[in-house]
């Protein structure tokens, strides 16, 4: 068990000698792991904001029922057929607008 009481202060001590001694971990590895970090909290943040009680979502917001919204499965006006010729296509552009 006294083993822990040395073991653990030099283990400590390592990580800091390691990550203040440079190289590749502390160029490339300490800046990703602050970078992942601070998105987890952000991401906790914005989850605990968002599931708050007075938050307020897009789809609370609806006034229109769920069936009112969806949309038709068919179009009453679109003929069977494109038109081939430039000029068809031209009227249909321009009857879409």
């Amino acid at each position: 068990m006294w083993l822990f009481y040395i073991a653990l202060p030099l283990v400590i001590l390592a990580i800091i000698a390691a990550i203040a001694g440079g190289g590749i971990f502390t160029l490339i590895l300490v800046p990703l792991a602050v970078i992942a970090v601070v998105g987890a909290v952000w991401a906790a943040i914005s989850a605990r904001a968002a599931g708050a009680p007075g938050a307020t979502r897009h789809a609370e917001q609806s006034s229109q029922p769920t069936e009112a919204a969806e949309l038709p499965h068919s179009f009453a006006g679109t003929p069977a057929r494109a038109p081939t010729s430039p000029e068809a296509l031209a009227d249909a552009r321009r009857e879409q607008q």
